[in-house]
């Protein structure tokens, strides 16, 4: 009995603390490569397992309303392999991508027990995402020694535009939250702003993507809503706020042109031209809402976004033609791509974690982490609406992080307001107190 004990001890000393540290680089390395944001987080997950904690955790966080409806959810998404009409590999690659949800829980776990670990993992993600930033201006510059930018789509370091416009965008959310706490440390808030100012620059300057302009926008105006003041200036600053957004738009030939392009192409779609890349989204959301007409209440199931797709698409096709049609997989919106895969259950049960995260947000007291929570929900509120983070990768990491990280933070005030330098340099594991 005595070794089963300490086995099990030794276990929690050994396995624990490489969870914080797969964390931490997880959040370091992930913008630059979906590769290593694939192995850390799989590892994460992995040492949890063996890490001799995995019975309390679980009674822990079957307490969690927001784990009660994400599991509700999860039983729903396994159950529609039973009607999908996706091919068995298909079906199960697009199921493969909800292990992020356990991800997500052993990420809200650990934070919850080790709650010093939130506020490392905050200042190396505003390390993490503000050197890349400084990088996009190198690339954008040709500095020698930096990669050539992506055609057509700016400085570009991460996979895509898209992926890039989500991090400066939580960047511009940490920045602005930081800067704006007047308990900060001085040279911390500085620091802090200048992040989102760069990342602002970044986005819309140098970078044509639209997914990037669409979330700081949505930054700006949430983090105002956070704002910890009356309600008269809560909607000063978020008529500001907007103002600003809209000045910056203009300002910036990038934005004007594409925004010119969208017009356009929503002009083309009208009149039968689907090719463009706005046409093709809306031809996705349009065929997303005669999945959910036609079945409304479980939808097509996991995976079966593109056969369906393909079968409106063609007019009559048959199953076996449209078989092995993967296409883009989801319709480029995590609500539409519940929606129609799961129907009327799978998006109220999304939906109502969507209200949990939101009202946690809006709960907590520490003045940084409100506007912080609240700027995360509101990027990924109005960001997932015209993409999936969900569905791909590094988005869908730091997706789950930024909820795992709000979820873990009490109402109560913050332990302990941390500095800067002392966020780097007194990088320490400390043993839960909650053992």
């Amino acid at each position: 009995m005595n070794i089963n004990v300490n086995c099990l001890k030794n276990r929690k000393i050994i396995f624990q603390p490489l969870i914080g540290w797969c964390l931490a680089l997880l959040v370091i390395t992930v913008p630059y490569s979906a590769a290593l944001g694939n192995i850390f987080s799989i590892s994460i997950v992995i040492f949890w397992l063996v890490g001799g904690t995995v019975k309390e955790d679980c009674r822990l966080l079957i307490q969690q309303p927001f784990v009660k409806v994400l599991v509700l959810f999860l039983t729903l998404v396994c159950f529609s392999l039973l009607w999908t009409e996706a091919e068995i590999g298909i079906a199960f690659d697009a199921l493969r991508k909800f292990r992020k949800i356990l991800f997500l829980f052993v990420c809200w776990v650990y934070l919850w027990r080790e709650n010093i670990w939130i506020e490392r993992l905050l200042t190396l993600m505003l390390v993490s995402f503000g050197i890349m930033a400084l990088l996009c201006v190198g690339v954008y510059f040709g500095m020698p020694g930096l990669p050539e930018p992506i055609p057509g789509q700016g400085a570009v370091l991460s996979r895509s535009h898209i992926s890039q416009g989500y991090i400066m965008a939580i960047l511009v959310v940490m920045g602005l939250s930081y800067a704006l706490n007047r308990n900060m440390n001085k040279i911390f808030r500085a620091v802090s702003g200048g992040c989102a100012v760069i990342a602002i620059l970044v986005t819309f300057f140098m970078t044509q993507g639209r997914t990037g302009y669409v979330c700081i926008m949505a930054a700006f105006v949430f983090v105002a809503v956070g704002f910890n003041c009356s309600l008269r200036k809560k909607v000063f600053l978020a008529l500001f706020s907007g103002i600003l957004v809209v000045f910056l738009a203009v300002s910036s030939p990038n934005v004007v042109s594409r925004m010119s392009e969208v017009k356009s192409d929503v002009n083309l779609y009208l009149s039968g031209d689907v090719s463009t890349s706005s046409g093709l989204r809306l031809s996705f959301w349009t065929n997303s809402l005669e999945m959910l007409k036609d079945n409304p209440v479980l939808g097509v199931g996991v995976g079966g976004w593109s056969i369906t797709a393909c079968q409106q698409t063609q007019k009559g096709a048959n199953t076996q033609s449209c078989l092995h049609q993967k296409g883009p997989g989801n319709p480029h919106s995590d609500i539409w791509n519940f929606a129609s895969q799961f129907g009327i259950v799978g998006c109220f049960c999304w939906i109502a974690f969507l209200l949990i995260w939101l009202n946690k947000a809006w709960n907590i007291t520490d003045p940084s982490r409100r506007m912080m929570a609240i700027g995360f929900f509101g990027v990924y509120l109005i960001g997932g609406m015209v993409n999936s983070f969900f569905w791909d990768v590094i988005e869908g990491i730091l997706l789950c992080i930024t909820i795992a990280l709000v979820m873990a933070t009490g109402n109560e005030s913050s332990r302990s307001k941390l500095c800067f330098r002392n966020n780097i340099v007194n990088f320490k594991f400390r043993k839960s107190e909650r053992y």
